[in-house]
């Protein structure tokens, strides 16, 4: 499990691989390799909960990387999975919040309508109607995170 969280805002994000969309082998290099993903968002007492099949193991392979790194990524760095559905980039503490390096950019599809009525200064919502979630990550957080993305591929692995 993948966690990001903000003590000062009480917010979490829990990513979770399920399985295989398709957990046969289907001979076809695409449909063998999407995972089926718990994506959580939790706030206080209000939680939101959806599965959906919106990585591909090598995107977990990329993200491990990309968090591995994430120390010495450039500002404005970021990794998109296929789907456009999931964007993490790598942000000044300048531009959002100096308690802030880290944007999560969330696709409506994956979100309730309710999440966003909520008045929270860690989320905002873009001209897409798409979440943005700001995080503060330390050195120690970003290894962590990727060896749980490592982790998955240890579970999952590319077929």
């Amino acid at each position: 499990m993948i966690q990001f969280h903000s003590n000062k805002f009480n917010l979490t994000i829990h990513i979770t691989a399920i399985d295989y969309q398709y957990p046969g082998q289907n001979d076809n290099h695409w449909d063998d390799n999407w995972l089926k993903m718990e994506l959580e968002i939790s706030y206080d007492e209000i939680s939101h909960k959806k599965q959906d099949p919106f990585l591909l193991t090598w995107e977990c392979k990329e993200l491990a990387k990309w968090f591995y790194n994430f120390p010495h990524n450039k500002l404005n760095d970021f990794f998109i999975n296929l789907e456009n559905t999931l964007t993490f980039t790598k942000i000044s503490t300048d531009s959002f919040s100096e308690d802030s390096n880290l944007k999560i950019q969330i696709h409506k599809s994956l979100i309730p309508s309710s999440l966003m009525n909520l008045n929270i200064e860690q989320i905002t919502v873009d001209k897409d109607d798409d979440i943005n979630l700001y995080f503060m990550l330390c050195d120690k957080e970003s290894k962590i995170i990727a060896d749980h993305w490592n982790q998955v591929l240890d579970k999952f692995p590319y077929r």
